[in-house]
């Protein structure tokens, strides 16, 4: 057993985040408010067996290990190590080893945020950067507050204060603050620039950003490259100012740049956080909607081309990673082709809560961006290329109903009706009417029926191992229509001997299916104790039904094509009629007019 197994085995899960939030027992487990984000009813659990804890509020899960991780920003050796000595488990040497380096890099990083930061407040070297500082409308508090810094303008002043203090350049070189030079020497990664420390959302410093000052040459902004301790696409700028003020706000307000977030929170816009010279990452999407119970996020970027292309571009990551939750992203687009910090600077902090009030939502943007690059709308081809990029614009939104508003306003637009419009859009968007089949109709109780089945399935599965020769017997990979799910279960029907969710989630992590796995654990009566086996059975019919209704569906639409030879077009009318007979052999068992098989195993 290595040591991630015998800590996790020793450390008591709900003792560890109990002393986070309050857990009160519940069934099999423990419920409490969510640690992550701000919520009035408990949506938080925390089971035992296996040792895992799941928010169904912001979606966040994980073991032991992984609620340190994100809730104090350890990295991995760190909760390893602090739970270790907490329960008293003695570790091998590697992962003390590897957290002691990354320790280093920490320690070494700090003392070079510690430096930046005398530069700033008292020394001659930076007057430039607190020149600078005042031309912008930064004050002392705002500095004092977001950590800022000087970095000097000589070549190796960080790299000889660093050496001072017993920081071998080795260790510099991999914290991304010095770099070696033509001379065999070592020159600082930051000269003469103001420096913006970032940290994690805990507030310890990881890396920096730079501004070059004025009458230097160079890029303008400079980032610290990614080191072990510090991924560009983990952590937004600010996070750790900012996350009180959204859970208070209830909203998220993301930005492009340090001094724009630097900025709006010194006007008293604390909502805010910065991306970090990159287009907005799904795991920086996740940590902002953690802390806003509403999910909502609204994305401001600069008034020019770049500024919207971006604004897309970070709004659809957001969309695609929230889209199951339900949020409504919206995008601020700053007027008079200012940035926000130029125009808070301008027209104060009241203007610019108007702006972020009235910020239309993701699609809207989208509408309206489609609108003006079309020279004349209301011509037949701009009416065309209109139609042409609004269809899968609104079939995205997967409703009708949802769809309707734009449909509305770009009527309007178009100088033509709603009605026109809709037919023209029928395509695209779901929910019109269709002839009425029986197996349509039926589709979606029995879609929700197989989801219940594969889960159950599964879950049984997990904690029978004895059960897998006779369920290999009648249920194949192959007729589950979810390619996750499908391998999930060819791995349990290949293994007669692990059992277990806590031997399972070990053995499966870092694959596909261990999130699948991880969410299954949490399911309560899926296998009830009474009728156990016919449960199990039902199970496996409601599998048999609904790859049948989807093979009928599937042939369906081949005989629909035109050109078809009569040779493939009579067997697939076989295959067709094969199908539905097993359709209603499955529906006829599920009603209970066919007994099931039964265990059928010793």
């Amino acid at each position: 057993m290595d040591d991630r197994d015998r800590v996790r085995d020793a450390a008591r899960i709900a003792e560890v985040i109990g002393t986070y939030t309050v857990l009160k027992r519940r069934g099999r487990g423990w419920s409490g408010l969510c640690p992550f984000h701000g919520e009035r009813t408990p949506s938080f659990s925390v089971l035992e067996d296996p040792p895992v804890f799941r928010c169904f509020g912001c979606g966040e899960k994980g073991d032991v290990f992984t609620f340190l991780m994100k809730k104090e920003g350890m990295d991995f050796p760190a909760a390893l190590r602090h739970l270790a000595e907490r329960y008293g488990i003695t570790l091998s040497e590697r992962p003390a080893q590897d957290g002691d380096r990354r320790r280093l890099l920490r320690e070494v990083v700090g003392e070079a945020a510690l430096f930046f930061r005398r530069q700033l407040r008292e020394a001659p070297e930076g007057k430039a950067a607190r020149d600078y500082m005042e031309q912008r409308g930064l004050s002392a508090e705002t500095a004092e507050r977001f950590g800022l810094g000087a970095a000097p303008a000589a070549w190796d002043a960080l790299a000889v204060q660093l050496r001072r203090q017993g920081f071998d350049p080795e260790v510099q070189v991999e914290a991304g603050l010095v770099r070696p030079n033509d001379r065999g020497g070592w020159r600082d990664v930051f000269r003469n620039r103001l420096i913006f420390p970032i940290a994690t959302e805990m507030g310890a410093v990881v890396a920096f950003g730079g501004r070059l000052l004025p009458g230097d040459e160079g890029p303008k902004y400079l980032n610290s490259p990614e080191t072990p301790i510090y991924q560009k696409g983990h952590q937004l700028y600010a996070l750790h100012l900012a996350k009180e003020a959204i859970r208070q706000a209830d909203r998220a307000l993301l930005v492009e740049g340090y001094m724009d977030a630097v900025a709006l929170h010194q006007a008293g816009i604390r909502e805010v956080v910065g991306v970090l010279g990159t287009a907005l990452t799904p795991e920086q999407a996740r940590s902002l909607l953690r802390f806003t119970e509403g999910k909502r996020v609204v994305v401001a970027f600069d008034a020019d081309q770049a500024g919207r292309q971006a604004a897309e571009r970070g709004g659809a990551v957001l969309e695609e990673v929230a889209r199951a939750a339900g949020i409504v992203l919206r995008v601020l687009t700053v007027p008079e082709g200012k940035d926000p910090d130029a125009y808070v600077g301008a027209f104060g902090a009241d203007a610019f809560r108007n702006l972020l009030d009235e910020a239309p939502d993701l699609v809207a943007f989208r509408v309206d961006r489609l609108l003006a690059s079309v020279d004349d709308p209301r011509s037949v081809e701009g009416r065309a290329r209109v139609l042409e990029g609004l269809g899968p614009l609104l079939g995205s939104l997967g409703s009708q109903v949802m769809a309707e508003p734009y449909v509305r306003d770009v009527a309007r637009v178009l100088a033509v009706s709603e009605d026109a419009l809709t037919r023209d859009l029928r395509r695209f968007l779901p929910g019109r009417p269709v002839v009425a089949r029986r197996t349509a109709m039926a589709r979606p109780v029995a879609r929700q029926r197989a989801v219940e089945a594969r889960r159950g399935l599964l879950a049984y599965l997990v904690l029978h191992p004895e059960g897998r020769p006779w369920v290999a017997g009648q249920v194949a990979p192959a007729m589950l229509p979810d390619e996750v799910a499908a391998e999930l279960l060819a791995t349990l029907l290949a293994d007669e001997v692990t059992s277990g969710w806590t031997d399972w989630l070990a053995r499966l992590e870092g694959t596909r299916a261990h999130e699948l796995l991880l969410e299954l654990c949490f399911g309560e009566d899926l296998l009830p104790e009474h009728d156990g086996e016919q449960v199990v059975q039902n199970y496996m019919d409601a599998l048999h039904l609904d790859h049948w209704e989807r093979t009928a569906t599937r042939i369906r639409n081949d005989l629909s094509q035109s050109g078809l030879d009569r040779d493939v077009a009579n067997q697939l009318m076989v295959e067709h009629l094969e199908a539905i007979r097993m359709v209603k052999e499955f529906e006829a068992r599920l009603a209970g007019r066919v007994p099931g098989q039964g265990m059928g195993h010793g």
